[in-house]
């Protein structure tokens, strides 16, 4: 499921759980930003014994003999894993030809990313929001970008080759390229020996997953706004309709109907949890584009999901950073959630103004 092994880091004292989040605009520089979250002691048992003294012992007073052992602390084991996470990934129309080979008729991006892979090296995993619909161009639909983003696969390719573990799909352009879209991203992000959460190929399909990252086990899981919900329950994504099947593949939420959102997540926090997750994350596509501060509704959101008990809160969507705050939950003032609202932009051509 992963792309790069990277080196494991582990000893110490304690486990702890990082996170690693690069903040990359279009210029392509990128700014590290560590935070860190408090995860419950790990205990080791500690059954070695010393070794046998090679001469005896002089005799002690029977008074001594009969007096408590000393006891030693216990063994704490530690391990530690970053997690990089990147923002959008958007190929308007002028990346895509900027990767094109008319000699062969192929594409390749690797070279955007040459000036980044470093980064990304420097994680245990990474993750990039995927922003785009991967259709082909032979299915009715041509490469195209905004308002509807159809890449070629070779952007996955690139995307592998740089160091990314894991790709975002749940996001208002996921249904760009309709059914056919949404499901063939899914299959190249497979083929590709990739992971990726947001979207589901089918009903019975796990909508989030529990990766194991240096002896952690760490629930991610992806969600995106939608912009209106029907009778029959199916939803819109950029005001366009889906069908009621696609409707159940793709994470979404409506700002309008908060409270049934959070019960829904309430519900998958905890399966995550009997199934092993330490640590929650959250990447969540939500907030006004090109607004450098969050807004009142993400502030209030992020509360929530803090409450809610996930560790860290990645946000996408705005296309531009966004702050990072650490909260502190309402139920238990030991419990903090680091939130970032908005990673920005990896790849894309929007311009100021």
């Amino acid at each position: 499921m992963a792309g790069q092994n990277k080196p494991k880091r582990q000893g110490g004292s304690r486990l702890r759980f990082w996170m690693g989040c690069i903040l990359v605009a279009v210029s392509m520089v990128g700014l590290f930003v560590v935070g860190g979250h408090m995860l419950a002691d790990h205990l080791v048992d500690d059954t070695a014994q010393e070794p046998p003294q090679m001469q005896s012992k002089p005799s002690v007073p029977s008074s001594a003999a009969t007096s408590a052992p000393a006891t030693k602390p216990p063994i704490r084991k530690e391990s530690t894993a970053t997690i990089g996470a990147t923002g959008d990934v958007l190929l308007h129309n002028k990346v895509i030809q900027s990767g094109y080979d008319a000699a062969t008729n192929t594409y390749d991006y690797q070279s955007i990313f040459s000036a980044f892979s470093s980064f990304v090296s420097q994680v245990d995993y990474a993750v990039a929001n995927l922003e785009v619909t991967l259709c082909g161009d032979d299915n009715g639909y041509a490469y195209s970008g905004y308002p509807c983003f159809n890449a070629p696969d070779a952007i996955v390719d690139a995307l592998k080759a740089s160091g990314f573990d894991m790709l975002l799909t749940a996001n208002n352009h996921s249904f760009d390229t309709g059914s056919m879209g949404l499901k063939r991203t899914q299959e190249v992000i497979k083929d590709r020996g990739l992971a990726y959460i947001g979207t589901r190929y089918q009903q019975e399909d796990k909508n989030y997953i529990i990766q194991n990252v240096n002896g952690i086990k760490i629930g991610m899981i992806n969600y995106t706004y939608n912009t209106g919900v029907n009778a029959d329950g199916s939803v819109s994504l950029n005001s366009i309709p889906l069908t009621a099947e696609a409707s159940g593949l793709i994470n979404t939420f409506n700002y309008g109907k908060l409270e049934v959102f959070y019960a829904k997540l309430a519900g998958e926090l905890e399966e995550m949890r009997q199934q092993g997750a330490e640590a929650i994350m959250l990447y969540i596509h939500w907030g006004d584009e090109y607004q450098l501060k969050e807004n009142a509704t993400q502030r209030e959101m992020a509360q929530a999901l803090c409450n809610l008990g996930i560790d860290v809160i990645v946000g996408n969507h705005a296309h531009v950073p966004q702050p990072v705050e650490l909260l502190t939950n309402a139920n238990d003032a030991k419990k903090k959630t680091l939130c970032l609202y908005s990673t920005g932009n990896i790849i894309s051509n929007i311009r100021r103004g």
